[in-house]
């Protein structure tokens, strides 16, 4: 029996039955093996490597944009090879990249996608990236800071945005929801961030626009809600014990609630069960009480809003009779060398008073007697050191109670101020200017010391060291701003420095012309150098920018000659610049506006 099975048909027959039946062909062989007394015996062979004769892709080329993919095909030959598998591979993963047949354009260019067999085989495609990633969608990312807010509150908006193209900017409009008009609270601006102030309650709506700088839009909306705060009473009382024949102030105050508020004030005595009314409700804040009686009393300061609502605030106020000390002074903080006037004063007690004035320093335990008890209601002391003062000011009626009433005065030095003054702040290069010393306070004799700077430097020239001349003369060099600094040391050794600028303008004049502010695309203008005043020779530096760009200034020309030609290259508004430099490096800068057509 063969076991050549390669093209192999087979029946089957029992001796008496035949499948198939007879002139049918017989069934395809597909087990290799061998039917015995024992069954099919199944051959196992080693199996033979099927090489890759050719590997063909499709598409040959294709074009894709950055940021998009392709997708290719890879196809072996003989189909009953034994591994079929391909490896891509691109020439420029810059421009293309690729991963089991799918290709990802990168950037604007060519790039050659290779597929190649187990054995080396190969196939190839070009693939073509025919533009750059576009330019993503303008998102308006703005931003609020809370969506419900009590009234008087203030909410921001935070203006962001991506995508489009840079720079952006941002717009803010606010209405109630109810309305149909928007209120703007900013136009279009770079500022990003933005608070909104809400007039009333309500609901109210918030439009935020971004624009790029093609001036394409996006919008973004927010609701917020503003709630009204609770009334609150924060009224207040001047005094929760006074003597008999005082008054009492009551001051209505209140927040929250809704639009104005309005107060009324009662009172009563404390065993009492019916209040007298001090003022019913009204815009009125503040109401004076006299108790009439040494007893304790019951304060009510009620508040109401627009809406009436209500809320009530209690106070006790407890009223004595006895001696009120009322004594005055005239200051509590002079300077060392003035005088402060004691003035007795009382009220309440009995019959006649008596008055006496005691001060000592802080520091001391020991009073020094101004005046004993005398009717004398007036007396002034003259401190005789700079520090702090305890004042104590007695008064005594005719039963001989005694009350007692406390003062802190400061006695200071005068400091040692720097009045120094300049003649002026704006002078010509080549002019000067005059310092003039001048101090008060402190300890004399003043010296003074005189200093000068370009303001963008940071080391000082000394012009003059300490000393008794007050008056110093400066001339600068070069033009621009400079720092004047003037020190006065007094004879004690504390110093006080005082500062100026002065403008040093320069002392040249830029002449210089065009030959016209409009021409047509492409051509020139011609710019007629001129100067006078400064130091000659002049050089000239002529710049050209075009308006609205951000690119800055293109040096054209640095000459000493008297003119030179400017280029006008598009149709387009462009500023030029002629600078005009002396020998001792004055300058003076002048504009010209020249328009293409």
């Amino acid at each position: 029996f063969t076991t050549d099975l390669t093209n192999v048909k087979v029946i089957f027959n029992d001796g008496s039955n035949q499948v198939p039946a007879s002139q049918q062909p017989g069934f395809e062989f597909k087990n290799k093996g061998l039917y015995t007394s024992n069954g099919f015996q199944k051959i196992i062979e080693p199996q033979e490597d099927v090489a890759v004769t050719s590997v063909s892709v499709s598409p040959t080329s294709a074009s894709v944009k950055a940021g998009a993919t392709t997708t290719l095909s890879a196809t072996v030959s003989p189909s009953n090879a034994t591994n079929k598998t391909v490896t891509w591979t691109s020439s420029n993963t810059s421009v293309a990249k690729v991963s089991n047949g799918v290709v990802t354009g990168v950037a604007k260019g060519t790039a050659t996608i290779t597929a190649t067999s187990n054995n080396g085989k190969t196939a190839k495609a070009t693939i073509t990236v025919t533009e750059d990633d576009p330019t993503p969608t303008l998102v308006n990312n703005s931003t609020i800071s809370a969506t419900t807010i009590t009234l008087g509150n203030t909410v921001t908006v935070k203006g962001a945005a991506a995508g489009g193209t840079s720079p952006y900017k941002y717009a803010v409009y606010y209405k109630a929801s109810s309305a149909s008009t928007w209120s703007t609270k900013q136009d279009f601006s770079s500022t990003t961030s933005v608070s909104i102030k809400f007039t009333g309650t309500g609901t109210k709506n918030v439009c935020v626009k971004v624009k790029d700088s093609s001036g394409t839009v996006a919008k973004k909306y927010f609701t917020v809600t503003v709630k009204a705060n609770a009334l609150t009473n924060n009224s207040k009382i001047s005094a929760t014990e006074i003597k008999l024949g005082n008054t009492v102030t009551l001051t209505g105050a209140a927040s929250g609630g809704t639009g104005s508020y309005t107060y009324a004030m009662l009172y009563k005595k404390t065993s009492s069960s019916s209040w007298t009314t001090a003022q019913n409700f009204s815009s009125t804040k503040s109401v004076s009480v006299k108790p009439a009686s040494a007893t304790t009393y019951d304060v009510c300061i009620k508040v109401k809003d627009s809406a009436g609502t209500i809320e009530k605030k209690f106070f006790t106020v407890t009223v004595k009779k006895g001696l009120t000390n009322t004594s005055k002074i005239s200051a509590t903080s002079i300077a060392l060398g003035k005088t402060v006037t004691l003035t007795g004063s009382a009220t309440g007690g009995t019959g006649y008073y008596n008055f006496a004035m005691l001060y000592k320093k802080t520091s001391d335990s020991n009073w020094t007697t101004a005046q004993g008890f005398k009717p004398h209601e007036t007396v002034t002391i003259k401190p005789a050191k700079a520090t702090t003062y305890d004042v104590c000011i007695k008064v005594q009626d005719s039963d001989g109670t005694i009350e007692k009433k406390f003062f802190t005065v400061t006695v200071k030095n005068v400091a040692l101020a720097n009045n120094s003054t300049l003649s002026a702040t704006s002078i010509k290069l080549g002019d000067t200017i005059t310092v003039k010393g001048s101090a008060t306070g402190g300890t004399t004799p003043y010296k003074y010391a005189v200093y000068y700077k370009a303001s963008s430097a940071t080391t000082w020239t000394e012009k003059q060291a300490f000393s008794t001349n007050a008056s110093v003369s400066i001339k600068f060099a070069g033009t621009g701003t400079k720092d004047v600094c003037v020190k006065v040391k007094d004879n004690a050794g504390t110093v006080v420095k005082k500062y100026f600028t002065v403008t040093v303008a320069s002392s040249i004049t830029n002449n210089s012309t065009v030959s016209a502010t409009s021409v047509t695309k492409g051509g020139k203008v011609t710019v007629k150098f001129s100067a006078t005043g400064g130091t000659s020779p002049y050089t000239y530096k002529v710049e050209r920018m075009l308006v609205g760009s951000s690119s800055g200034w293109t040096a054209i020309s640095n000459t000493s000659s008297t003119s030179t030609t400017v280029s006008i290259p598009t149709a387009a508004t462009y500023q030029i610049r002629v600078t005009v430099t002396d020998s001792k490096k004055a300058i003076s800068v002048k504009y010209f506006t020249v328009t293409g057509k």
